[in-house]
């Protein structure tokens, strides 16, 4: 008997034991935590007073925290937007699993407010039979970027992009998203240029150059629809058709007639073309223009506009322009006499020279890249009532590139190459025929320089 009564007091206890085992199983491990502490940091911003920061420590780490961390935990939000808005996006993810506080700032609308799209962003890499690895546009991720942080979006900038394709379908998807979520009256500023060269290893034996339209034309006119509340607009080497440029800023003037300021339009049509919508914007300040898309009739309707500042930029893909009449230029300068028109050059020095010589009124010339010595002696000799010459120190090359042209005398040759092998005596040649005290600029005087 009293082995049995034995034998059912230690099961008693043995199943306690197992009941006790499991119950501690389920409860939260208990973990001390130190008591907390107030840490307070004196930031300096050039004020009267240093502004104080304070953040609560554990008095058990705190000697630790001081030993290995920096403070760059608790900078103001306003410096950490300023610093992640100079990266690029794959930076700015790398930044972000810092700490939780640059994870937090990584979501902040202001360090998105200019987007740029190249041909790797927001890609995946993906095998083709054909062609081998390729980045083509990822719809999830392209979907998700934009339902986190295109609140943020003010400015778009679309790159010259090879793959023609991440092109219309992310432009498709941005569309999609401000018809059917949110809308996008709040960017104001679209920049677009079309990748309208090819690379020599890329061309095998097709055209080096070609024009936009098709499907790309409409994604474009589409996205530019959705645009309403657009300031600045660039659109760059899209090199229509007649008939299809006639139609590509309609949307446009019939949202942003009054709202737009700044107005950039460079190679838009293969042939010269006269586009009449740059005087529709009847707010327009600035606008930069390829002179193959000016005429009489919108240099006579700009002059009735607020317009400021005319820019003519000439770039290789410029094709050849009718000329504006005299007439016209005058009666411009009488109905606008504060416009004021600039002509840009992006070319090779040949047409540097050919500027020099087609215009015998010009007063002042800008160089900015890299020009030698003869070249700067042929501009002045060849322009007879230039008062201003800019050119850039670093920028000078004492070289005689240019060979023996059969219009020149041969004491006229010995000369320019004498001359120009010594960077002292084109000075002084320069100051000579410009009779003023020349001399080329510092980069940081270059910088400075305005007109």
């Amino acid at each position: 008997m009293w082995f049995l009564e034995l034998a059912n007091s230690t099961g008693k206890w043995i199943y306690f034991f197992y009941a006790w085992l499991k119950m501690s199983n389920r409860l939260p491990a208990m973990i001390y935590s130190a008591p907390e502490e107030e840490e307070v940091f004196e930031l300096d911003f050039g004020e009267s007073k240093p502004v104080s920061v304070r953040r609560k420590t554990n008095a058990k780490y705190h000697e630790a925290d001081d030993a290995c961390y920096s403070k760059w935990n608790v900078l103001p939000d306003i410096l950490l937007e300023d610093i992640f808005s100079r990266l690029t996006i794959r930076e700015r993810y790398y930044a972000s699993q810092v700490c939780k506080n640059w994870n937090r700032i990584f979501y902040s609308k202001r360090i998105w407010e200019t987007f740029v799209l190249g041909d790797r962003t927001l890609t995946r890499r993906k095998f083709n039979y054909y062609m081998g690895d390729q980045y083509v546009l990822d719809h999830h991720r392209t979907q998700l970027c934009l339902h986190r942080i295109a609140r943020g979006f003010r400015r778009i900038i679309i790159t010259k992009m090879e793959n023609f394709y991440n092109l219309y379908e992310f432009m498709t998807i941005l569309s999609y998203y401000g018809e059917n979520f949110e809308s996008l009256n709040m960017i104001r500023t679209f920049e677009f240029t079309f990748g309208c060269e090819l690379d020599p290893e890329v061309c095998q034996g097709r055209e080096k150059v070609y024009g936009t339209g098709g499907k790309l034309l409409e994604a474009l006119k589409r996205l530019l629809d959705d645009l309403k509340g657009l300031k600045h607009l660039s659109l760059q080497d899209l090199l229509l058709e007649r008939e299809e440029a006639k139609c590509l800023l309609d949307d446009v003037v019939y949202n942003c007639c009054e709202t737009l300021k700044t107005l950039k339009i460079v190679n838009c049509s293969k042939e010269s073309y006269a586009m009449l919508h740059p005087a529709c914007f009847v707010n327009l300040q600035k606008l930069t223009i390829s002179p193959q898309h000016l005429g009489d009739e919108i240099m006579l309707l700009l002059a009735d506009t607020k317009l400021k500042d005319l820019y003519l930029l000439q770039t290789k893909l410029t094709e050849h322009a009718v000329p504006v009449s005299f007439k016209v230029w005058k009666e411009c300068s009488k109905k606008s006499p504060f416009l004021r028109i600039h002509h840009l050059l992006d070319g090779p020095v040949d047409t540097q020279i050919l500027l020099a010589r087609c215009c015998p009124f010009l007063d002042t010339l800008v160089i900015r890249d890299r020009i030698s010595t003869a070249t700067v002696l042929l501009l002045v000799s060849q322009c007879r009532n230039l008062r201003r010459l800019i050119v850039r120190r670093n920028a000078l090359i004492k070289k005689c590139d240019w060979p023996y042209n059969p219009e020149w005398t041969h004491s006229f040759y010995s000369w320019l190459r004498i001359t120009s092998g010594s960077l002292e005596r084109t000075t002084e040649e320069v100051r000579k025929m410009l009779e003023t005290k020349w001399h080329p600029l510092k980069d940081e005087e270059f910088k400075w320089f305005k007109l």
